[in-house]
């Protein structure tokens, strides 16, 4: 049973860790957008 639950769990942590490279990568990719976006709120 313990067997199982680490299989589990060790595809769970694969998982996260692709989503936290791909939240990353979009972040990366985003720059501008998220710097013109803090531009707008500073002006108002």
């Amino acid at each position: 049973m313990d067997h199982v639950i680490d299989k589990e769990s060790l595809k769970i942590k694969m998982v996260e860790q692709v989503l936290i490279e791909k939240v990353c990568q979009l972040f990366r990719n985003l720059p501008q957008a998220r710097s013109a976006r803090y531009e707008s709120h500073a002006g108002t």
